[in-house]
This record gives structure tokens, C-alpha cells and sequence, in this order.
């Protein structure tokens, strides 16, 4: 699973979701782990074993920190009394997954990543800025600023929209 992925699936479940729904889905990331660290590795396709990332944690480790992350989250979803971790175990791991996966989000916020909602496309040259779809890309925006430069005057300011389009649906065709 290629860690833009779980990026993605954790803005969906965390930040991108109804507050009731909040937690109910967790994304966690366990720190030297890859995705198959808590197998058994004897059961694992040669292929796997070869060309996985190679986990930075013994594998009795990676079975100590999926089993601690699933007995908080299901802590949490049984309540107190459980006798698991619960709320505050399950919170502490996405805390540390929420810093982890930070830079990767913001990114994926600044390009408008068709995998965070879908492009308003839009048969006009000015997609309609609807909270349904993605409008453009706020990096393309915030990169004009950067390659136009400072400007002398203070009271200038340089406004730009970015819109997605299919190219061949605007006439004639464009590249950014």
C-alpha cells in the first residue's frame, strides 16, 4: 500500500467526516512497520518477502503494536469497563498518525487531489465553486505568487483561479 494511500484513507476517516462519524474508522501508522510486518513471514509469496519494504521492527514487536492498536480502537468502540486500553490509547496512536501524515495531507489540499473529492468539470471556462467538488488547484495559485515575484507596489496584489478542465473539452487547447 503506497503511503499517499493511507494518507488519503486517513483524511477521509479523520478530518474529511461527519463528528459523529469521527474515529469510527481509524487510520493508524505504526512507526517501522510495512504492511505485512505482523505476518507470519513463513506464510508470505516469495515475491512479497523479497520485494516488500523491509520493517524496521521484529515481527513479535509489529504483532505487540497491531495487537495494542486494535484493542484501543475496540476499547473505545465497547466502552469502559472492556478492560482494553480504549479512548485514550486509540487517541494517543492517531495523534501521532495525524502528525505523521500532516505534510502529505496539506499537499494533497494544495494540489486538490482528485483522490480528496472530484473535479467540478464544467463545459464554461470557470468551473462553479460549489463545496460538493473541487473548483482547482490552490498550489497553481499560490505558485504564481511565487514565480511573479514581489511586487514593488504594496497595494498591488496579484489574484489568479485555477480551474480543472479535460483538455479536450476547451478550444483550443490549453496546458497550464
Amino acid at each position: 500500500m503506497r503511503i499517499t494511500r493511507g494518507a488519503e484513507s486517513f483524511y477521509h476517516s479523520i478530518i474529511n467526516i461527519e463528528e459523529k462519524q469521527k474515529n469510527n474508522y481509524p487510520i493508524v501508522a505504526l512507526e517501522g512497520m510495512s504492511h505485512s510486518s505482523f505476518m507470519d513471514k513463513t506464510m508470505l509469496p516469495s515475491g512479497v518477502v523479497n520485494k516488500d519494504l523491509k520493517p524496521e521492527v521484529e515481527e513479535n514487536d509489529g504483532y505487540k503494536k497491531v495487537g495494542k492498536a486494535m484493542s484501543s480502537f475496540i476499547g473505545e468502540v465497547i466502552g469502559p469497563g472492556s478492560g482494553t486500553e480504549g479512548l485514550n490509547g486509540i487517541v494517543n496512536q492517531l495523534n501521532d498518525t495525524s502528525t505523521f501524515f500532516a505534510p502529505l495531507v496539506k499537499a494533497m489540499e494544495l494540489e486538490n487531489s482528485y483522490n480528496i473529492k472530484d473535479p467540478c468539470y464544467n463545459s464554461n471556462l470557470v468551473n462553479p465553486d460549489l463545496p460538493t467538488c473541487l473548483h482547482g488547484s490552490k498550489w497553481t495559485e499560490m505558485a504564481q505568487s511565487i514565480m511573479g515575484g514581489e511586487i514593488g507596489d504594496k497595494q498591488a496584489r496579484l489574484n489568479t483561479i485555477d480551474n480543472f478542465h479535460r483538455v479536450y473539452t476547451v478550444n483550443p487547447v490549453h496546458l497550464p
